[in-house]
């Protein structure tokens, strides 16, 4: 009788339920999109068991056909990774290591932050853009055709510009040379009447290509490569990188640049406040990140979806102050709150210990969160906090804190906020790598020793604030409460922990209030429901 009111647990784990395969993209598309065959032989090649399968949100409707026809094609067991711990754009490692992975194949649109724990591969939708319309859009917009411009693109139109490149390179190389025929040629030698056969090479440049277009006209349009960093990181067609810093290097007559993925060679004269850029992509996190990190450069940009360019006109110079008045919320702030937004970019951990570092050192008290993907209900539990710093690769960490009830600032603005050394500049860092030892941006902190207690105005409030006041850590009370503290300045704060903000928070609740409460008689009291009152209505 109790098998008919409930089931056993063992059979709901063991149950086998049928899904339907229903795709978006038609069958026959299938393979070219998702390059389903170049994956099939990445795995093979490699001899991969499990394969974990990471897709973004807007892809999730193709998973399952793509699962079925690389297990159809290998001998590997693929599991679909569909709601990342963090980003969509980033490589979900934890996910992939909790079934045991071999290998992550990521899907669709990327930031290409480097991961160094599994065998990883790229591929990226291959979505349409007319070459026709954006080069017409390309002319209007860059009536100069001397202009140094530098071509940047979101990661999904990378094979309608990079793999057409039409350089002085590709026309040395004789593999894109054709041998259309043989034909022999009577030639006069000395003492010797014979046929010499004769190879007639034709070149066959491409003609679909965005470069090809423009580079006749435009002679010193410079075209970015997508260059994949690290040795754990297989891209079809692209560029492993090997050195892990990013700074600039030379080569040749030249210097590579790299930046969030991209690499491009400039010449030893010119510098990328020399150039501008021309972006083909939709408006989103990449474009922001690009216009934040060269923001002395003027943009414009095409839109595949609409066909249509337009000269970027967004403020670059208010993005600043607006960044920077979080920046003066960073140096008021007492407790901060180190929000980990990713477990997979590489040297995070570095990172974190470098800020609880520089957070000490400025007076204040670190507390770290790892809460996965981050909204407005998860960062309101947290009041006592003052002010966030995301962990996040470069995409992620500019996050719009506009609804958040307490801001939330990037790596880079809490160093300028903590660190002495730093000074706000036009240079604006979203990669935290580049503030690591060894990066193209780090600042050192001051010795303890040399360091002396500096005070300054906020620019917020209008009170003195001190730079150093608590950095020799006070013991606090047991009972929590605010004490005074004072330096040679006489400057009067209170300890700035957690503890002593909950001290001094009150709590309403029930209470009983005996004595205060009037007694009253007991009445009956109203019949019926909610909506309709029996006496409702009625003069008694």
């Amino acid at each position: 009788m109790a098998d008919a009111f409930s089931s056993s647990s063992e059979t709901v784990i063991q149950r086998v339920v049928g899904v339907a395969v229903k795709t978006s993209t038609p069958a026959d598309d299938l393979e070219k999109f998702y390059q389903i065959k170049k994956t099939c032989d990445f795995i093979s090649e490699h001899q991969f068991e499990k394969v974990a399968l990471q897709f973004p949100d807007e892809l999730l409707v193709d998973s399952v056909a793509v699962a079925e026809e690389i297990e159809r094609n290998t001998n590997a067991k693929s599991y679909i990774l569909g709601d990342t711990s963090y980003g969509s754009c980033c490589v979900d490692e934890v996910a992939a290591e909790h079934v045991g992975a071999d290998c992550i194949v990521h899907y669709g649109s990327a930031c290409l932050s480097p991961s160094r724990r599994l065998p990883l591969l790229y591929i990226f939708e291959q979505r349409a853009v007319d070459v026709e319309k954006c080069a017409s859009s390309f002319r209007e917009l860059y009536p100069d055709r001397h202009s140094h411009i530098i071509i940047l693109y979101d990661v999904n139109y990378a094979h309608a510009i990079s793999k057409f490149a039409v350089t002085l390179k590709s026309l040395c190389d004789p593999s894109n040379y054709y041998v259309s025929t043989q034909i022999f040629v009577f030639r006069s030698v000395p003492s010797v009447h014979r046929y010499l056969p004769v190879y007639i090479f034709i070149f066959f440049p491409p003609s679909d290509g965005l470069l090809a277009l423009l580079s006749p006209e435009y002679p010193n349009l410079v075209a970015s490569e997508i260059v994949v960093e690290g040795e754990q990181c297989y891209s079809h067609g692209q560029i492993k990188r090997q050195d892990d810093d990013a700074r600039l290097s030379d080569q040749d007559d030249g210097q590579v640049i790299y930046q969030f993925g991209r690499q491009f060679t400039l010449k030893s004269s010119l510098s990328v406040t020399d150039c501008s850029m021309f972006y083909v992509g939709q408006e989103g996190a990449t474009l922001r990140n690009f216009m934040m990190t060269w923001n002395r450069c003027s943009f414009c940009s095409f839109d595949p979806v609409t066909a249509k360019g337009q000269v970027e006109s967004i403020s670059i110079s208010r993005a600043l102050m607006k960044r920077y008045y979080a920046i003066e919320r960073a140096k008021d702030a007492n407790v901060v709150g180190i929000l980990v937004g990713t477990l997979g970019v590489a040297d995070y951990l570095s990172i974190i210990e470098q800020l609880k570092e520089t957070i000490k050192r400025a007076g204040k008290k670190s507390y770290m969160f790892a809460m996965g993907k981050l909204n407005v209900p998860k960062l309101a539990n947290f009041l006592e906090i003052d002010i966030f710093v995301l962990i996040a690769c470069p995409e992620s960490s500019l996050l719009d804190s506009k609804g958040f009830l307490k801001p939330v600032v990037t790596p880079f603005e809490m160093e300028v906020a903590c660190n002495r050394k730093r000074e706000w500049s036009e240079e604006y860092v979203t990669d935290f790598r580049h503030l690591l030892p060894g990066g193209q941006s780090h600042v050192p902190l001051a010795d303890q020793q040399d360091e002396e207690d500096e005070s300054d105005v906020s620019l917020i409030t209008g009170a003195l604030r001190s730079h150093n006041l608590l950095s020799s850590e006070p013991t606090e009370p047991a009972y929590g409460s605010s004490v005074v503290l004072r330096n040679q300045m006489l400057t009067v704060a209170n300890t700035n922990s957690a503890a002593s903000f909950l001290a001094g928070r009150s709590w309403i609740g029930l209470e009983q209030k005996l004595g205060e409460t009037p007694v009253v008689k007991a009445v009956e009291g109203r019949r019926g429901i909610a909506i309709a009152y029996e006496e409702e209505g009625t003069s008694s």
